[in-house]
C-alpha cells in the first residue's frame, strides 16, 4: 500500500510538472534562454510575467532613466477570433507605429519622470537605459477603420485585446546589459464598445502599467 501511495504521488508531481510547463508562455521561455545563460536572476514581481536582473547590481545607485524609441519593426498581429465581415486583415501602419512610440514615450515619462520617481537622463550621473520591443498584437476585434468597418456598426469586446513586449535593461555608460523583462498585459477587461477611442485609452494604460510595474522592478514604489 506504501508503495502504491509513493508512486500515485510520484505521478501527481510529474503531472503538475507538465501542466507547469504547458501554461508557460512562449515569450517566457524566450526571455529566459536568453537571460539564465547570461547568469542573470529571475525576481519576484506582482505584474510582470517575466523579470531577470543581473546579480551584483544595485539599481538605486541609478537615478536617472533615458528611454530608447519603442521599437515596432517586427510586431506579430494575431488576428481576432471574432466575425470579420469584410475580410480584411488587421494591419500596424505606419502611422499606427507612430502613434505607438509616442504614447510608449509619453506614458513611461509620465509614470517615472513627471512623478520624480526618477530623473531623465542628462550625463550628470548613472543612468539606465531602456529598450522595450513591441512583440506581439492581440486586437480583440477587426481594426476600426473605414477599410475593416466601412459600414456604421457597434462591436462590444471584454477589453481590447492584449499586447506582449520584450525590454532590455541597459547601463547607459558602459552599454552593459543588465536586466531582462517580458511581459503580455490585458488591454481592458471589461465590456465596453470596441472603438478608436476606446482602444487608444487602453493602450495608454497598458503602458503605464508597464512603466509602474518597471519602477517596481527596479526597487521603486
Amino acid at each position: 500500500m506504501k508503495r502504491s501511495f509513493v508512486f500515485a504521488v510520484g505521478l501527481a508531481l510529474m503531472s503538475l510538472a507538465v501542466c507547469s510547463s504547458a501554461l508557460e508562455k512562449q515569450h517566457d521561455k524566450e526571455i529566459a534562454a536568453e537571460a539564465v545563460p547570461l547568469g542573470f536572476t529571475k525576481t519576484k514581481s506582482r505584474f510582470l510575467d517575466s523579470v531577470y536582473l543581473k546579480p551584483g547590481v544595485n539599481f538605486s545607485e541609478y537615478p536617472q532613466l533615458k528611454f530608447a524609441e519603442l521599437d515596432t519593426t517586427n510586431v506579430t498581429i494575431h488576428e481576432p477570433s471574432g466575425p470579420n465581415e469584410f475580410d480584411e486583415p488587421w494591419i500596424l501602419t505606419d502611422k499606427d507605429k507612430v502613434y505607438l512610440q509616442q504614447k510608449y514615450l509619453e506614458s513611461f515619462n509620465k509614470e517615472l519622470i513627471k512623478t520624480k520617481k526618477f530623473t531623465a537622463a542628462d550625463g550628470s550621473g548613472k543612468a539606465l537605459l531602456i529598450k522595450t520591443t513591441l512583440q506581439e498584437l492581440a486586437p480583440s476585434a477587426v481594426k476600426d477603420d473605414t477599410r475593416s468597418r466601412p459600414t456604421i456598426s457597434n462591436i462590444y469586446t471584454e477589453g481590447a485585446g492584449t499586447m506582449t513586449m520584450k525590454m532590455e535593461i541597459y547601463d547607459a555608460q558602459t552599454n552593459a546589459l543588465i536586466g531582462l523583462i517580458a511581459d503580455e498585459t490585458d488591454l481592458g477587461n471589461r465590456w465596453e464598445r470596441n472603438d478608436r477611442m476606446n482602444n487608444k485609452r487602453q493602450l495608454s494604460l497598458g503602458f503605464a502599467r508597464w512603466a509602474d510595474s518597471l519602477g517596481e522592478a527596479l526597487g521603486v514604489k
